[in-house]
């Protein structure tokens, strides 16, 4: 599984969390937070850059700021946020692990790349990632 897909399944899942712990769907609010991860979820099906899913992830993280605990409550949002922040941290270390590569002149070894990411952040990701 490539990362764009580990990252769109996350997505997915993160849509799907979203759905349950509305209470009010239909708010101004979450229907911000629902367009902003549909845009992740399109730029990441569309194999974007990263740039593109970093700007995708804090558009959420802002949209999630600013609702209300009558919309969702507070400690939800929080998680979904804790997310985001999970999925940024993957994104730059991919990005920069990817740079390195390239530079000394070879591809990007996904499968080294994960045990060399879980290593550096073991105990510090959530177990979404």
């Amino acid at each position: 599984m490539s990362n764009h897909d580990q990252m769109l399944n996350q997505a997915e899942r993160m849509r799907n969390t979203l759905r349950d712990w509305l209470d009010q769907p239909n708010h101004a609010q979450a229907r911000q937070v629902q367009q902003n991860i549909e845009r992740l979820i399109s730029d990441l099906k569309q194999k974007k850059n990263g740039s593109a899913i970093d700007n995708d992830l804090k558009a959420i993280i802002g949209s999630l700021d600013r609702v209300e605990d009558e919309v969702m409550d507070h400690h939800h949002s929080d998680q979904l946020k804790g997310q985001c922040e999970d999925m940024r941290r993957f994104l730059s270390a991919l990005v920069k692990y990817d740079d390195i590569a390239r530079k000394a002149g070879r591809k990007l070894d996904v499968n080294r790349f994960m045990v060399e990411y879980r290593e550096a952040y073991r105990g510090q990701e959530s177990e979404t990632i």
